[in-house]
């Protein structure tokens, strides 16, 4: 079996196709994965009114995210929901992992307000926060079926 065969195992169960917990897992890693590449490449433009604006890694974005916890930037707190979602996925409380990952996925939407422009590190940061939910979503449930 090659690594695109245990990555997206689809099993047949109940008259639909289902994705297993592993290749959920698997998923879920990918998303870590692109979440951090995503703090080390070019993200936003720093917001000032001068003629030249310096150019935010990641990293430097996630770091000054910490005071949107004081005026509530939603798109940042998409980084705590997104976290403490896979955490609830690998400890298989996935009811409440999905419940999160749709919480993330409300809270990133806030993330394209952002006025200044955005580069690949973004996007990145954007899809590796939403793929929870596709997950979910594909997975088509949330209980553990057997044999999973």
């Amino acid at each position: 079996m090659d690594l695109k065969d245990r990555c997206f195992i689809l099993m047949l169960q109940n008259g639909k196709q289902r994705m297993s917990r592993k290749a959920q897992k698997g998923v879920l890693i990918v998303s870590i994965i692109l979440f951090v590449v995503s703090l080390f490449t070019p993200s936003l433009e720093e917001l000032n009114f001068g003629t030249h604006r310096e150019i935010m890694p990641g990293y430097l974005v996630l770091a000054w995210g910490w005071n949107a916890m004081i005026f509530f930037h939603p798109a940042w707190c998409a980084n705590i929901t997104w976290a403490v979602g896979n955490i609830l996925f690998f400890k298989e409380k996935y009811r409440a992992s999905f419940y999160l990952s749709i919480l993330t996925s409300l809270l990133s939407l806030d993330s394209y307000a952002y006025p200044a422009k955005i580069y690949l590190g973004f996007y990145l940061w954007n899809v590796a926060v939403n793929i929870p939910l596709a997950v979910a979503l594909a997975a088509n449930r949330l209980k553990p079926k057997p044999g999973d």
